[in-house]
């Protein structure tokens, strides 16, 4: 397993709601999220179970690599993305490396949670994986796992290949693997350089 600490000067506090809240020299941390919005707003329509079904299927497939989901207590409307968590990890066989791991960058002061690092047997690069819940494969979702892996491992990120894993609403997986780390890790390097209030203090 990787072992990763936050860098010093962090400070992380918890509410009494489960929220996460991170600062770097008393200025708060930004997410990805955040960042990404402001180029690629999310539909006003969207339906807020999208995004809330994320964070559910995200939640369970932890527990399916600790083999301890409930799938008697699953919402079934979960039960096809959990199926092709499950179908993935039994077809690829996959050595998971970090599991919903906070990562932070203090320069730019940005922070996310890194779904996967894993690795495949027989490939020598570790993977830095997002896990979607569909097929979308947009460059906002390349440069979200491009900003994980930066803040993660930047002095060494083209070490890394980087992945989205889509599990489709049929209880398939499609994991995509892109090589040219650098190449999305600069373009996520110019958003944070093109936005104001992401640069450096």
């Amino acid at each position: 397993m990787i072992e990763y600490k936050l860098p010093p000067g962090l400070v992380k506090s918890v509410f009494g709601d489960g929220a996460t809240w991170y600062s770097y020299q008393g200025r708060s941390i930004r997410s990805i999220s955040k960042i990404l919005n402001r180029i690629y707003p999310l539909p006003p329509d969207l339906d807020p179970w999208y995004l809330e079904r994320g964070k559910m299927v995200h939640h369970a497939t932890t527990l399916i690599d600790a083999g301890t989901l409930d799938t008697a207590a699953l919402d079934p409307r979960l039960f096809a993305f959990c199926s092709a968590y499950q179908r993935f990890r039994e077809a690829a066989k996959p050595i998971i490396e970090a599991s919903e791991l906070t990562v932070v960058h203090p320069s730019y002061r940005y922070g996310a949670r890194l779904d996967r690092v894993m690795r495949l047997p027989g490939q020598p690069r570790l993977l830095v994986v997002d896990i979607k819940t569909g097929m979308g494969k947009e460059d906002r979702y390349w440069l979200q796992v491009a900003g994980c892996a930066m803040a993660l491992d930047e002095p060494h990120v083209e070490d890394y290949d980087l992945a989205l894993l889509n599990l489709d609403n049929k209880g398939r997986p499609h994991l995509t693997v892109e090589n040219d780390t650098g190449a999305w890790v600069n373009k996520w390097r110019q958003v944070l350089e093109d936005d104001a209030t992401a640069l450096p203090a």
